[in-house]
């Protein structure tokens, strides 16, 4: 894991739970890190908007969403890669609402 604008997100193949055992995962993972960047950035531009924080997150969310797609085949689109990505993104939603990324916050919403 990276340090990333304050919380730590996935960087690697393992980090993101794809199939390195079976595959050179390095570009997936490459590619998965620098969408949820850039969902983070997303997130982070709509705050000023009007927009729901449950809805930013999942327009966020589908910027990772089409990289997983393309590297499906690395298992890039399983329930651990998202999950793990998912979390990140919300970390970093807690961190800019709230200041920390402890605990639950049903506010968020269960979008992604």
């Amino acid at each position: 894991m990276k340090e990333y604008k304050g919380i730590q997100i996935p960087s690697t193949g393992s980090d993101w739970q794809l199939y390195t055992s079976s595959y050179s995962c390095g570009e997936a993972a490459r590619k998965l890190t620098s969408a949820l960047k850039k969902a983070i950035r997303f997130f982070n531009k709509g705050l000023s908007g009007k927009q729901a924080i449950p809805n930013l997150l999942g327009d966020a969310w589908m910027i990772v969403e089409s990289v997983q797609r393309e590297y499906s085949q690395y298992g890039a689109w399983d329930t651990e890669p998202r999950y793990v990505g998912q979390q990140a993104l919300i970390d970093y939603a807690k961190l800019r609402l709230y200041g920390h990324t402890d605990g639950y916050h049903p506010e968020l919403g269960d979008c992604m």
